[in-house]
Parts: C-alpha cells; structure tokens; sequence
C-alpha cells in the first residue's frame, strides 16, 4: 500500500545533499551519516536539545505514527502525551488533526493487509472507516466548517496494487468522487471558506488545485510539482508545495520561490503573516513572509518541516528530525526519524519510545 509518497518524493529531490536508504515499512526516509566523531567524543551521539516548556493554557494536538515492536501505529498527541487513538497491532498513521469546539478530529488510514488500507476518521478516539477495506483506501486531510466534516483522500478501483484510483472528498462520511486517475494522484490538503472547498494535489506531474471539484493546474512544467497545502484567508488563496525542484509558495496562482533547493508541506496565514513549512538542504525550514529560518542544522540527519500553525504570537511546526540511534557501546547506530514539535524555533519534548522510528505530520492548537 502506498504510504508517505509526498515526504519520500520530496525528500528524493534532496540526494544532491543526502544519500543512503532507512526503509520503514513501505517509507522511504533518505540519509547518509557522513559526520565523524570529534576526537574527544569516542561515540557518535545526540546532543540534548534545548526543550522548551510547553504552553500553559492551551491544547496542542499532533498527528503522526510512531513504530511500536515493529508496528507502525497511529499517534495522536495532546501537550506531548499520548492519545491511543489506533490498535497497537495494526499498521495505521495519522496524517492530520482538526479541532472544532470539544471534538478532536483525526484523518488517516488503518492497513487490512499488505496492499490494501482504510480511509479513516477518528472523532475523539472514535473511528469511523471512510472506505470498507475492500479496495485501498487513504485520508491525507480533514477539515471542520460548522457542523460539516471534510476529509480529502482516494479510494482504489480493484483489489491489490490498482493502477487507478478515485479521488475523493468526504462531506459528514459521504464521498464526492473528483474523477478516476491513475495511482500517482492525490489530494493532499482541504480547506473551506465560505461554503467553497479548495483542495490541493497533484496529477500527471503537475500541481492542481481544486475549486468545488473544479480542477486547475497551479504549476506544470517538464520536472513534476506537488501542492501539498491550501488555506484561504479573505480573498487570497495560498498554496504551498514544490515545482521544478524548488520551494514553492503559490499566491492566487502567482508563483513565489522561497528556496532553490527544497519543498514545502504547509502554509498557514495569520494577519498579514504567512508562514511556510517546509525543508531545504537537508534541515527543517520555517519561512515567514519569506524569511527563512532553520529549525535545525544540518548535522548527521535529515529533517523535515511538515505542519505549521500560529496561535496568539507563537508559531507551532511539527515534523521529524533524524537522531542518532542510542546503542550499547561497541554496537555502529543508525539513524531514526523521531516527531517533532517546535514552538517559537524551541523543540517540545513528545512521549516517544527509545529508537522508535516516529514522525509528526500535522499540529492543531486551541
């Protein structure tokens, strides 16, 4: 079943900078440790991170998986404490989280077997299976207007590994098909305004936006481009992905470049900031305005920006950072992809099993 495709593509344009393979189950997460020990330091190692102190008086919720005994488990975490939302003994991922009043909101997939999954939906811990398992079916987004739940995904045509999909969008459990394509096609972020759905994707190498089920390309050239998120504040809509292997930022379809070496997975307005997440050269990025900002440094790992939401002044981005595996002595480490939460350019410290692989990718706060 095809998980992880837009961070494993993304993170494939970035072999000019990094090379070598850590497979995670049907993911791909790419790096080579290249750093070498300084002389006084024996063992390659992490150095601790400066954590920052979690919010008083607010909520913080993040989507993500995280590999218990081998299994790849769908997380939810509220202020860094784990929410058990999935069965601890089959594959599932959480790929975004939505809160609306009291009521927690989570879309993702749940695997039947190998080659086949269910779309997904948890309210408050409750599931909901968007498709029946008989055909794969994945969530990638889900979105609260009013008392109206929208989830944007796909569901297969045949059993097993399909060459064909539809896209689809979920109103309150209800799907509306957006066409039958072949299987590198996706819908990736939902957003309503007004009554109008835009949902961000991809199709035939080109990013797409849809308008109410009206497709248009936002940017197609020979190198194949992604929209990854949408979100409309007033008249202006915005767009983030990739496109001829840079960073990119689409303002009512006019094209913005933020980094020349990247991508970029979410996009967030407050006032009159727009926020980026994203990655480049290796590191997570965080663009303001198109200031850039390095949540991390390039070092032994990769690091990805995947989610990014502003509450009052502070800045929310969620993600994963690759660290060094902890090992007995003696024993060569790998590297493991652990989720991430920065507030403010600070890590948040999440509950997370020692040498789990794990990654965040999407944060909401109340």
């Amino acid at each position: 079943m095809t998980m992880n495709i837009l961070i494993i593509n993304n993170i494939n344009k970035m072999k000019k900078v990094v090379l070598s393979y850590l497979v995670i189950a049907t993911m791909v997460i790419v790096v080579v440790f290249t750093g070498c020990p300084k002389e006084n330091d024996p063992e390659p190692g992490n150095q601790e991170p400066d954590w920052a102190e979690w919010p008083e008086g607010r909520d913080v919720y993040i989507a993500g998986f995280e590999y218990v005994q081998g299994i790849r488990v769908a997380r939810l975490w509220k202020n860094g404490e784990v929410i058990n939302i999935s069965n601890n003994t089959i594959f599932s991922e959480a790929r975004s989280v939505f809160v609306s009043g009291n009521d927690v909101y989570v879309a993702g997939n749940e695997t039947v077997n190998v080659d086949v999954g269910r779309a997904k939906l948890w309210k408050n811990s409750n599931d909901e299976n968007l498709t029946d398992g008989t055909f794969n079916g994945e969530a990638y987004s889900v979105f609260v207007s009013g008392n109206d739940v929208y989830v944007a995904g796909h569901e297969a045509i045949s059993p097993g590994v399909s060459s064909h999909l539809i896209l689809k969008v979920w109103k309150n459990g209800t799907a509306n098909d957006y066409g039958t394509r072949t299987a590198s096609w996706r819908l990736n972020s939902i957003f309503v305004s007004d009554d109008d759905v835009y949902v961000a994707g991809s199709g035939n190498g080109s990013a797409k936006l849809w308008k109410n089920g009206d497709e248009e390309d936002i940017f197609s050239l020979t190198y194949n481009s992604t929209a990854s998120s949408v979100y409309v504040s007033g008249n202006d809509v915005y767009v983030a992905g990739n496109g001829d292997g840079s960073a990119k930022l689409w303002v009512n379809g006019v094209t913005q470049t933020l980094a020349s070496d990247g991508f970029t997975e979410s996009v967030f307005v407050s006032g009159n900031d727009v926020y980026v997440a994203g990655s480049g050269n290796g590191s997570a990025k965080l663009w303001k305005n198109g200031t850039i900002q390095n949540l991390t440094e390039w070092n032994d790992g990769v690091s990805v920006a995947t989610s990014v939401f502003v509450k009052d002044d502070d800045v929310y981005v969620a993600g994963f950072e690759e660290i060094v595996e902890e090992v007995a002595s003696g024993i060569i480490p790998t590297m493991v992809p652990q989720a991430r939460l920065w507030i403010n350019g600070k890590p948040l410290k999440l509950k997370i099993g020692k040498n789990q692989p794990s990654i965040a990718y999407s944060v909401f706060v109340k």
